[in-house]
């Protein structure tokens, strides 16, 4: 993670690696921690999936917190794990 000085806004930025078993073809989540807990709020987190080639795997981040946020896999996952990476940012 970094963390901006007051002077620049006090923006946090983190990031990670999340991996989780999954079940195909259902909707999955998963709360993910971050490595710090922002001071005051999450403003935006993007994911990435990253499994390897042939397999589908769509992902959103909901119920974003402090501390961390829920990842959820669509319903058409033919994979059997989830990797992927984040980004967050907030203040």
């Amino acid at each position: 993670f970094v963390t901006l000085p007051t002077w620049l806004g006090g923006l946090v930025f983190q990031w990670g690696r999340v991996v989780f078993e999954v079940t195909a073809n259902v909707n999955t989540s998963k709360v993910i921690t971050f490595p710090i807990a922002f001071p005051s709020a999450a403003y935006v987190v993007l994911t990435t999936p990253s499994n390897s080639s042939g397999s589908y795997v769509t992902t959103s981040s909901e119920a974003e917190t402090r501390t961390g946020y829920t990842l959820v896999t669509g319903g058409g996952v033919t994979a059997s794990a989830v990797n992927g990476r984040y980004f967050a940012v907030g203040v």
